[in-house]
């Protein structure tokens, strides 16, 4: 339900022949909408037998995530032969590294030795990632 996706990809070639490749990809999502937690002893109680908590459905999708944007870039070399190719390429995804949020987790409230807060004590888990995800690849064509 996100209102606005946006991608843009391009790609420049260059070199003898166009050997070398510089490609990249921007993407955007707007803010997402999610319904919240209930944060009550009932919902405390819930998690800890079924270990998962209640979400509060008399606020249906009154929250919003933020906004997230992500710049991928990749570099490749093509060597051309007779019957075959050959390509090299280094990819870098998340190249400046941003947070990825998301809607927060549900879950309790934990001791220093991780037994639960008595009486349980319900709490949000924020959920956001970044990874840079860098990789190197070979690619043979026949």
């Amino acid at each position: 339900d996100n209102r606005h996706l946006l991608s843009i990809t391009g790609g420049w070639q260059f070199g003898n022949n166009k050997q070398w490749e510089l490609a990249g990809k921007w993407r955007y999502l707007g803010p997402f909408p999610y319904t919240p937690w209930r944060l009550d002893q009932q919902a405390a109680l819930f998690y800890e037998s079924r270990g998962v908590g209640l979400l509060d459905n008399t606020q249906l999708n009154a929250n919003e995530s933020p906004a997230f944007s992500q710049v991928d870039l990749r570099l490749e070399r093509k060597w051309f032969f007779t019957k075959w190719n050959l390509v090299v390429f280094v990819d870098i995804q998340n190249v400046f590294n941003i947070l990825n949020p998301t809607a927060p987790n549900f879950g309790l409230a934990r001791n220093a030795d991780q037994t639960y807060v008595q009486p349980l004590v319900p709490k949000l888990v924020a959920n956001a990632n970044s990874n840079r995800i860098p990789s190197i690849g070979i690619i043979t064509k026949f």
